[in-house]
């Protein structure tokens, strides 16, 4: 019933945008002939389903025709809404002009509303194919002297598949590489199901390069195929997924869980010589890579009820995290909304906690708003992220 109110919620909202579309290219074009008011009607009522069609046909089948239709779909939706707002912002243009006794021609606005949509959504599909490298110190307590001025590489939701394939792999990798990081660490969402091109991408993604390691961890998309199938898959990649447990390298402590968390701290695994109080002990600084910047704590129900919390009723006391003590969450999965005006949605459901660095006390987070794309393929005031974390200890200067 949830899935089924989440989607009727989106349909309706296609539906209203469209329709408000429809209702602003009548008024600033003046369009009273009776069969082209049918017809515009007709068409904007299609193209109110496509990107829900566009969406449902690629998890149907990937071939060039589904992938094809489910970009312009992406495309269209993200225009339409830019479009939406810019007629919004012309519609009150004009009723001040009136207020002020000027006038100017509505039908000239309305074109001038049209190119600068184009141009916005143009400009957002330029800046989703390039990640630009954000760099950062932070600042950990009782940081190993091994892993002073040592740096972690931090990427999510890379969404591969067809759309987001080798090619967005190998540019990757390219600028990963040249950061010379120690580990890299990927916090959820790397796939989208399991893409009929995936010994290509695996290929690809052998290419990642670091000191200790690329480290992996579920996020709400990839749970679908889940960690043991994954972990065959990825045997090639040397990829290594932290599916609820924790490895140690050089004295720092490395904790993954698996989306979308766990009841208790029992059931992460842990090496021999690593006690639930040595887990616990707020002293020793830790790493805790989880997809979600929530709580990892989530109580045993279904997993439509899991992710339907997880989206609309996010946690983000963190009260379980921080009981780990001095400890630097990583994770993704808000995009920061990804296309405006989406990121005040995210920033209002995850309590401001959608995208960068917070302190409180010993627990740090970092939110990055992703390397990759969902839904459409483009990102406007969101330019997507390889984060470089430079690790400083507590006589180092920080500057963030």
């Amino acid at each position: 019933m949830r899935s089924l109110g989440f989607m009727s919620t989106i349909l309706v909202s296609l539906y209203f945008i469209h329709f408000l579309l429809y209702g602003y290219l009548l008024y600033y074009f003046n369009l009273s002939k009776k069969q082209v008011r049918w017809f515009l009607f007709l068409i904007f009522f299609i193209l109110a389903h496509s990107f829900m069609i566009g969406h449902s046909l690629l998890h149907w089948d990937e071939n060039l025709f589904t992938v094809s239709f489910s970009i312009i779909s992406g495309i269209w939706f993200a225009f339409a809404l830019h479009l939406l707002m810019a007629l919004l912002l012309g519609h009150f243009f004009l009723i001040f002009i009136s207020l002020i006794g000027k006038k100017i021609n509505k039908k000239m606005t309305g074109i001038i509303c049209f190119v600068i949509a184009v141009m916005f959504t143009g400009y957002g599909v330029i800046n989703a194919l390039y990640p630009q490298v954000k760099t950062i110190e932070i600042q950990l307590k009782n940081l190993p002297e091994a892993w002073r001025n040592k740096s972690i590489v931090h990427i999510a939701d890379m969404h591969l598949g067809r759309i987001q394939g080798v090619g967005f792999i190998n540019r990757l990798a390219i600028k990963i590489n040249k950061l010379n990081p120690d580990i890299i660490a990927i916090t959820g969402d790397m796939f989208d199901g399991i893409p009929k091109n995936m010994e290509e991408l695996n290929i690809a993604l052998s290419q990642f390069r670091s000191v200790h390691g690329t480290y992996y961890v579920l996020g709400n998309h990839d749970r679908r195929t889940g960690a043991e199938k994954l972990r065959d898959i990825l045997k090639k990649s040397k990829i290594t997924i932290l599916a609820n447990e924790v490895i140690v390298i050089n004295n720092l402590m490395i904790i993954g869980i698996t989306y979308p968390g766990i009841s208790d701290f029992s059931e992460i695994k842990l090496p021999e010589k690593i006690s639930i109080e040595t887990l616990l002990d707020p002293d020793i600084p830790k790493l805790l890579l989880f997809h979600t910047p929530t709580n990892i704590y989530t109580k045993k129900e279904d997993e439509k009820t899991q992710r339907y919390k997880s989206y609309w009723q996010p946690d983000t006391s963190f009260t379980m995290n921080k009981k780990l003590g001095n400890v630097l969450q990583l994770s993704g999965h808000t995009h920061k909304g990804q296309i405006f005006p989406f990121n005040f949605l995210t920033h209002h459901r995850y309590n401001g906690y959608d995208y960068g660095l917070f302190h409180e006390g010993d627990f740090l987070l970092y939110v990055t708003n992703g390397v990759g794309n969902w839904g459409p393929m483009l990102r406007t005031f969101n330019t997507p992220e390889i984060l470089l974390i430079k690790l400083r200890g507590n006589s180092d200067t920080r500057t963030n």
